[in-house]
């Protein structure tokens, strides 16, 4: 499997940019400016974790417009000092890379509009998915329009799919980024062609984006069936093609069947499956796509450092270890991982030979990227009890506007230290061997 990003720490994000609107055209959201204080502020709460961050609505009017073209940088996002859109988004891919942070582009492969100039192409050419009747055959509605499916193995065979992406990878610096995400890619049967055959099609492009040194990271684990329906269990002819799922669902079975290093995430869709609990046995990358919604609102980087700490850095933890076996139901289900470390559903809580790291949303967690450091959070406050190794802790407060505030130093005595939080706190604490 080609792999760039290893996403068992790397921060899998997405930021809206914009969405059509049927009365003003583009409703915009966050323009490519905004978009990289957002970057700057991220890293400064997230400090040497790399970022990859994918692009949504960056093309024409915003989010699912005129596919399946992606060819024109959505102008209403332009910066003033630049000459085009797109001026402005490769000024924003440039700086970005100085926060640790990898700007990529959410796209869509399968779908179709009939709003877009390609359509009247695709449709004299039957690359656009056929019913029965002979009719294309709609999807989907968003956003107020018919979606209709690109017929891949036709758009493949035909030679269309390479040069529509040829063009996309010409237009945007995607091998250098070396990732994208390809949205709801799904496949449907129809008049000509089988679900069997849309896959196999679909397995070819992701192996054409590999040829070019570029992942494809994508929103679900597909498992088709022959018959057409989508199901959330079941086999997939995807894991170990897509390295990191947006919204993954994974049974008890699968989550000691597949690492994190194979099947890398955000966070289990709970939403599609009854196995909702098994969040909490391995946490995973928060969205942050929520989040950013609210950018104009301040308080947005407390949260976010808070969603970090309490579910992201979790999962970082839990994902240098291999899974060994899953017991109990429900609440009491409870997963055993190598190195003594057990997580659980109830309370949250992972331990490690037997004591507590992490209790709701209160934890102290050994950071994977930096040695013999620890990041702490505390939502409650008062006496705390933080299991590091080492002789004496510096203990650094973090605070949303990325901003390191010296608080203490204090020996560390068999194994911990213990010490007074702030309610709704983060901590980073670097220790002295």
């Amino acid at each position: 499997m080609f792999q760039k990003y290893d996403y068992t720490h790397t921060l899998m994000l997405k930021l809206g940019l914009a969405v059509p609107d049927p009365q003003i055209g583009c409703k915009v959201l966050c323009t490519f400016d905004r978009a990289l204080e957002i970057v700057r502020q991220i890293d400064g709460l997230t400090p040497g974790y790399t970022k990859v961050l994918y692009l949504v609505g960056w093309q024409y009017n915003g989010h699912d417009d005129r596919y399946p073209e992606f060819f024109e940088v959505n102008p209403q996002l332009k910066s003033p000092q630049d000459a085009t859109a797109l001026d402005s988004l490769l000024r924003l891919v440039e700086e970005a890379k100085k926060y640790n942070t990898v700007i990529s582009y959410h796209i869509n492969i399968s779908d179709a509009y009939q709003e877009s100039a390609l359509w009247p192409e695709y449709i004299a050419n039957d690359l656009i998915l056929c019913g029965r009747n002979g009719k294309p055959k709609v999807t989907g509605v968003w956003g107020g329009r018919k979606a209709y499916q690109v017929r891949l193995a036709q758009e493949w065979e035909s030679g269309y799919f390479k040069k529509r992406v040829d063009r996309l990878l010409k237009l945007l610096p995607i091998e250098e980024a070396g990732t994208v995400h390809i949205d709801a890619f799904f496949v449907h049967k129809g008049k000509d062609t089988s679900v069997a055959r849309e896959k196999a099609a679909r397995r070819k492009m992701i192996e054409y984006f590999n040829s070019r040194g570029v992942e494809v990271t994508s929103e679900f684990i597909y498992r088709e069936q022959n018959s057409g329906m989508r199901i959330h269990f079941g086999k997939s002819d995807v894991i170990g093609l897509i390295p990191a799922f947006w919204n993954p669902v994974l049974s008890p079975r699968e989550i000691l069947k597949y690492p994190a290093s194979l099947v890398g995430f955000g966070q289990q869709c709970k939403d599609l499956t009854p196995y909702k609990q098994l969040e909490w046995l391995i946490y995973g990358n928060l969205h942050g796509e929520d989040i950013l919604l609210h950018h104009d609102d301040p308080s947005w980087t407390q949260e976010f450092l808070k969603r970090f700490i309490t579910y992201t850095v979790p999962h970082y933890y839990l994902n240098q270890f291999k899974r060994q076996k899953m017991r109990g139901i429900g609440n009491s289900r409870r997963l055993y991982h190598t190195g003594g470390v057990v997580s659980f559903v109830d309370g949250h809580r992972i331990e490690r030979d037997g004591k507590v790291l992490k209790r709701g949303n209160e934890l102290c967690l050994p950071e994977v990227i930096r040695p013999n450091s620890y990041l702490a959070y505390s939502e409650a406050g008062g006496e705390q009890t933080w299991y590091v190794d080492g002789q004496t802790a510096h203990i650094y407060r973090l605070t949303p506007d990325g901003i390191s505030e010296t608080c203490d130093t204090l020996p560390v005595i068999d194994g911990a230290i213990r010490c007074h939080a702030q309610p709704e706190s983060a901590y980073q604490i670097e220790v002295e061997i």
